[in-house]
Parts: structure tokens; C-alpha cells; sequence
């Protein structure tokens, strides 16, 4: 196993043919080309999730830029017990969550009576394509769409979306159930 480690420590040449195991090597040793292709190998995906959380795209792209950063600075941290890609995610949605702190403004606390739990009628959800999905969603407003991603799509907790964002877990309740009344309309009006 170690011998097996050496031989990919010492790869100086990488392309699109590099296993990912090379490409985290050669960017723990700060190799530009293991860089630009895990950078590559990841884009996509890791771009589509900085959407969820932006305006646009080129908030996106700066945002998934300065993850990028934050991987390469890091890498040397990762350790192969779970998932690389998950590994990178975090990074994406936390740096996204930085950015959307840094530009939007959320109240601190709800306003007495909100409606906790609107739902999403699932006939109108299967009935949309991913990208439909993802259109509707970029039309709320910044603050509905972070907590809407944070907990409908990535999993988040009122309880940690409140730490995260320096607010109350309700009001992270109310901006999700604002995020789904919004969606609704935005979604019966695309019928």
C-alpha cells in the first residue's frame, strides 16, 4: 500500500485520465495541472450547487472560485474516510452560505402568525424537469432561497440554518415557508 502511494505522489503529469487519488496527491503538493483537473473533474456539479445559493452566474462562478481556493488550500486536511466529492460540497455550500451572509439581509427574528408548514403539492413537483425546478428557485427572493436550499436540498436543520445564518429557528421556518408559498405561485404560474 505505501509503495502503491509512492508511485502516485510522483506523478508530475496529469490530464483527464488521472484517478482521482492522483489528482488529490498532486494537489497536496500543489501541482497546478492536478489542480486544473480536479477543478475539471468537479466544475459541474459543484457549480450547479453555488447556483442554488446566487443570483446568477457569475456570483456562482465567484463563489465556486474562492471553494476552489479553499479545497486547494485544505486538501492536505482531506482524509479518504468518506466521500471526496461530499468533502467539496461542504466546502461549496459554506463558502456559498459566506457569501450570501455577506450580501443579504436577514431578520433576525419572525413575525408572529407565519405559516410553518405550506406545502408543496408533490403533483406539481413531479410534473417539472430538474431545470424547471432549479428556475422557480432562482426566482425567490436571496434569503428564501438560501434557507430554502439549505434545508429542502442540502439537509440543513432549522436549528444549524439559524447558527449558520444568525437567526432564530423560526425565523429560518418562516423564510422556508415563504420560500415553498412563493414557489407555488411561481410554479402555478409557469402551468
Amino acid at each position: 500500500m505505501q509503495h502503491n502511494m509512492t508511485k502516485v505522489i510522483q506523478k508530475t503529469v496529469y490530464d483527464s485520465t488521472s484517478t482521482l487519488e492522483e489528482l488529490i496527491a498532486g494537489c497536496v503538493q500543489q501541482n497546478r495541472m492536478a489542480q486544473k483537473y480536479l477543478y475539471k473533474r468537479f466544475y459541474s456539479g459543484m457549480f450547479g450547487v453555488a447556483m442554488r445559493y446566487t443570483r446568477d452566474r457569475e456570483e456562482a462562478q465567484e463563489v465556486l472560485n474562492n471553494a476552489f481556493i479553499k479545497v486547494f488550500k485544505s486538501i492536505g486536511s482531506y482524509r479518504p474516510t468518506g466521500s471526496f466529492p461530499a468533502w467539496i460540497k461542504k466546502i461549496v455550500i459554506h463558502t456559498s452560505i459566506d457569501y450570501i451572509r455577506k450580501y443579504a439581509r436577514f431578520k433576525g427574528n419572525a413575525p408572529l402568525g407565519y405559516a410553518a408548514n405550506v406545502a408543496l403539492p408533490n403533483d406539481i413537483i413531479a410534473r417539472l424537469s430538474a431545470e424547471e425546478i432549479y428556475t422557480c428557485i432562482q426566482k425567490l427572493s436571496p434569503t428564501s432561497k438560501t434557507v430554502f436550499s439549505m434545508h429542502a436540498l442540502d439537509g440543513f436543520k432549522h436549528r444549524e440554518i439559524a447558527e449558520v445564518l444568525n437567526i432564530s429557528p423560526n425565523t429560518s421556518k418562516w423564510y422556508l415557508a415563504n420560500a415553498k408559498a412563493a414557489l407555488q405561485k411561481i410554479i402555478n404560474l409557469n402551468k
